[in-house]
């Protein structure tokens, strides 16, 4: 199987070990990336107990060192020694077997790696329904007796057009080694447009301008962040719940007095409630003035349910018979992810008692999860920083108490001219 490997960059400056003889020289001697400066701790006698010994078996202090006390009381400090790092490892590119995969293996090196449910097994193996799929393995060889993987990706190539399924999924320690990947994609395949990530593209924003042989062209989503709701700051459900707006807490109150049901479908169970699904959609986005195909969207979802299998699910809120609110979703090992939905006009708060209910019952087996509500325009913002959301979804999910992560899609072009030349490799 054909490997492409792109080695270290450049071999890093020897690291000197300075040790000192007291703070004022400590001081005097700032550490900077090519030195360590530590303090000459070897103060008084390491045995602690007043006892005699019998028989003193240490022929000489030793913490006693002759020359490096010397330099010390002449200089007040000492180079140790000098350390040569490691030179950052070579990484491969290998590509393996569709065939090979398994849908566990490749689900929990992307859950490890906090890759949405766009880059799941599942989405992954429907792509190639469309064309052939290929996989690609990263390694970085370093010292261990054997290559040690650092990512993998998902990849369809047709017709001058280089698509992610829907990153390069590395684990967190390893995400510094994000450019030298994408340079080994684009060693493979050349000259083309690459289209990198999602809406739900959950991923730290990547600085292209540093990467030779790349034209930028900004994406539809170029510059956005994505709104979530994470489990892990709230201890317990009910602290959340007092923490969301005064509206929807009284809502979720009104609802809990009627007579209101909450049902959850998954997978192929959940087409008998596409239509309930279909219509509410319609309904708001006629509201909303917005463009729409009930048959259009009816297959789409129904598609959608077939890909994602039983990890999608449609929960609805139901009194009296009728169904008031409805929500479209998927979850990805510990994770919610809305997609669509939709609530006709009530006097119950039964949309607020849906989402809260859904969200109690994924706390209470996911506390450590996370619940993606969905994008929007602009950098992330710091520490719930929502003063922009005054409206329409952005201000209800700013009652829900969103916080926001960067998200990252964007396409390139790679010029014929490029440091690697049209095709390489």
């Amino acid at each position: 199987m054909r490997s492409d490997l792109l080695d270290g960059s450049g071999v890093p400056p020897a690291m000197a070990l300075i040790i000192v003889r007291n703070r004022d020289a400590m001081e005097s001697l700032a550490p900077s990336q090519t030195g360590t400066v530590i303090l000459d701790r070897r103060r008084g006698e390491r045995r602690y107990s007043p006892r005699p010994v019998d028989h003193e078996r240490r022929r000489r202090g030793r913490r006693t060192r002759p020359e490096l006390d010397a330099q010390l009381r002449l200089r007040g400090w000492f180079v140790a020694h000098r350390l040569l790092p490691r030179a950052a490892p070579e990484i491969r590119m290998s590509e393996r077997p569709f065939s090979s995969f398994g849908p566990d293996e490749w689900d929990n090196f992307v859950l490890a790696s906090e890759g949405s449910f766009l880059g799941s097994w599942r989405v992954v193996n429907a792509r190639r329904l469309l064309g052939p799929v290929r996989i690609f393995e990263f390694f970085a060889d370093d010292e261990s007796p054997s290559p040690t993987k650092v990512g993998q990706c998902a990849i369809t190539a047709v017709r001058g057009k280089v698509t992610f399924l829907d990153r390069i999924h590395l684990r967190p320690g390893q995400r510094h080694l994000w450019e030298r990947c994408f340079k080994l994609v684009v060693r493979r395949f050349g000259a083309a447009t690459y289209l990198y990530g999602s809406s739900w593209n959950n991923e730290a924003r990547i600085e292209l301008g540093a990467t030779q042989g790349f034209v930028a062209e900004p994406g539809p989503n170029a510059q956005f962040h994505i709104d979530l709701i994470d489990f892990r700051d709230w201890v317990t459900f009910p602290a959340y719940r007092r923490a969301v707006s005064e509206n929807i807490r009284r809502d979720w109150k009104k609802a809990k007095q009627t007579s209101a049901v909450v049902e959850t479908r998954c997978g192929l169970a959940a087409l008998r409630d596409l239509r309930v699904l279909v219509a509410l959609r319609t309904e708001v986005m006629r509201k909303n003035r917005q463009p729409s195909s009930p048959l259009v969207d009816y297959v789409r979802h129904a598609a959608k349910l077939a890909i994602l299998g039983r990890n999608g699910f449609i929960t609805m809120v139901r009194m009296s018979g009728r169904c008031y609110s409805v929500f479209f979703g998927t979850r990805f090992g510990s994770n919610l992810y809305y997609i669509s939905g939709g609530t006709t006009n009530n006097g119950h708060g039964l949309g607020s008692y849906l989402l809260l209910t859904l969200i109690e019952n994924w706390f209470a087996t996911h506390s450590t999860g996370k619940f993606f509500v969905g994008f929007a325009v602009g950098a992330a913002t710091e520490a719930r920083d929502l003063s922009g959301y005054n409206s329409g979804a952005l201000l209800y999910r700013r009652k829900l108490r969103v916080s926001s992560v960067s998200g990252v899609e964007f396409q390139l072009t790679v010029r014929p001219d490029n440091q690697w030349g049209s095709r390489l490799g």
